[in-house]
């Protein structure tokens, strides 16, 4: 295996590791569940500290859930491409809370809400194909359902957390039962 492959390998273990036991894993879990001895993780990092903002990373990259979305159909009804985009999009942010909420306040992201450049645009471009059905601009929509998706994910404990059926709907329809009329 390749010092590449083994450091993936080992992010991958710290990972799930993680996500059971939160910021106490150990190096030597992560080595047992990789089937490597414990020094050899340190071949690949400097410390405990670098592993887990390797795992965090890997975790929070927003490229696999974005390459979801580029993979869906852009050519189906709004409607169902809006469904798709914000179930892929509820589901790649639960699973970060779930992960983020293991690691409790011991552990925080650094930058992981900073998209560099290349991932803003593929994200603001997501909507273009259905500009004209649009009354915001298609980055504006996609900041728009991201700041619901996380706001309903991780304030779930509220009771007041929107499933995506009803995200599509709240933007689709707004939240009122009729549009008021001007006169």
């Amino acid at each position: 295996m390749s010092a590449d492959e083994r450091r993936e390998q080992i992010i991958d273990v710290t990972v799930a590791l993680l996500g059971e036991h939160g910021a106490q894993v150990t190096t030597r879990q992560s080595a047992e569940a990789a089937g490597i001895a414990e020094g050899t993780i340190f071949r690949s990092f400097d410390d405990k500290d670098q592993l887990i903002e390797a795992a965090i990373d890997r975790v929070m990259d927003p490229r696999p859930g974005l390459e979801a979305i580029e993979r869906l159909d852009a050519s189906m009804p709004f409607p169902d491409f809006l469904s798709s985009v914000v179930r892929v999009q509820v589901e790649e942010t639960t699973r970060a809370a779930g992960f983020l909420h293991a690691l409790g306040a011991s552990k925080k992201p650094r930058r992981h809400l900073e998209l560099d450049e290349a991932i803003r645009f593929r994200v603001n471009s997501i909507f273009a194909p259905y500009r004209d059905q649009l009354r915001i601009e298609p980055a504006a929509m996609s900041h728009l359902l991201r700041a619901i998706v996380i706001g309903s994910v991780f304030h779930r404990d509220l009771g007041n957390a929107l499933g995506p059926d009803q995200i599509v709907d709240v933007l689709l329809s707004g939240v009122v039962t009729s549009p008021t009329q001007e006169n």
